[in-house]
């Protein structure tokens, strides 16, 4: 046990060349473009240059909490790993896709889950990571059919999630909707008519979100 001021996670997943090279390269840069996202700064925009870094910077995030998941509770394929690890720092790669919103809330939280999504080409399973860092919340959508995830809109979802990866436009941040604390846990239910039926996993801090104050 410890107390810390921040969070504080730690994984005995990495290579010291992974850990030492492009994810440190990573994390240099994304301490850097997300805080002000944190601290909702007035005419803050999501755009070409940030967008990369933070929807790359929340692949990672979320697949690290995979790692300390038990071996039958992780939904990401191992193969997505070295997928993204690959991938250069301002891209990702075709079998992921990633959304940025807003929640009410203090704290770390991460749930995982996997399904089918329904297409017009047929079912194609896929995962999903959400991923709530203090007041940013990203989705992190990955299948193995890359062309299949260019399919996929979130209908009225997208007043509260702007898709980070790929950039369709520049946005103006934080979304029209901003997650309420207790609402965003439930979103494996709010998309079960879009993907089908869900299996949620929860990961990360045992405790709920906490209520933000700005």
């Amino acid at each position: 046990a410890w107390s810390s001021n921040k969070p504080s996670f730690a994984v005995n997943a990495t290579c010291d060349g992974c850990n030492s090279g492009w994810m440190s390269d990573l994390e240099t840069q994304a301490s850097k473009i997300l805080p002000p996202f944190i601290r909702v700064k007035p005419g803050l925009r999501i755009n070409y240059k940030n967008a990369p870094v933070l929807a790359r910077w929340a692949a990672k995030t979320g697949l690290m909490f995979q790692t300390i998941e038990a071996a039958d509770n992780r939904v990401v394929p191992r193969s997505h790993f070295p997928l993204l690890r690959a991938a250069t720092i301002a891209t990702l790669p075709s079998e992921m896709r990633v959304w940025i919103g807003a929640v009410d809330a203090l704290g770390v939280w991460s749930t995982s889950f996997g399904g089918t999504l329904d297409l017009e080409t047929g079912p194609v399973p896929f995962y999903a990571v959400l991923l709530a860092v203090d007041r940013v919340a990203f989705m992190i959508i990955g299948a193995d059919e890359g062309g299949a995830l260019a399919q996929l809109r979130l209908g009225r979802l997208e007043n509260g999630w702007t898709q980070l990866w790929p950039l369709p436009r520049p946005a103006s941040w934080p979304p029209p909707y901003v997650w309420p604390a207790e609402q965003f846990p439930g979103m494996p239910q709010l998309m079960e008519a879009l993907i089908g039926q869900p299996q949620p996993r929860t990961v990360g801090l045992p405790r709920a979100l906490r209520r933000g104050r700005r």
